[in-house]
């Protein structure tokens, strides 16, 4: 059977540098790690972007996770943009994380 249902969009985490609207000082390399939406179990990997850089893939684990570290280079907004692809290749919609470093 072919499979032509998208995944959901990528959950997107950071201890580090979280999504909450605060300045985090900077410096120091950040986690980010993805994971998959409720219900999405075939996912095998994430292609992930930070602040327009050449986008990256990473192979999701058995539990449909990946971690990448970034380490910002200089102050302020940033963002990672991050896709996931199921075993047919299907690809999610784009969940862009926001984080700000002062």
């Amino acid at each position: 059977m072919l499979d032509s249902v998208r995944p959901g969009a990528p959950v997107v985490g950071s201890v580090r540098y979280p999504d909450d609207g605060v300045w985090h000082p900077g410096g120091e390399a950040g986690v980010f790690t993805f994971s998959v939406a409720d219900g999405d179990s075939d996912v095998v990997r994430f292609r992930y972007t930070f602040l327009g850089e050449t986008s990256k893939s990473v192979a999701a684990s058995a539990d449909g996770t990946a971690s990448v570290s970034w380490t910002p280079k200089r102050s302020g907004p940033f963002w990672v943009e991050v896709e996931s692809f199921d075993a047919a290749q299907n690809v999610s919609s784009r969940t862009v994380y926001e984080f700000l470093v002062s």
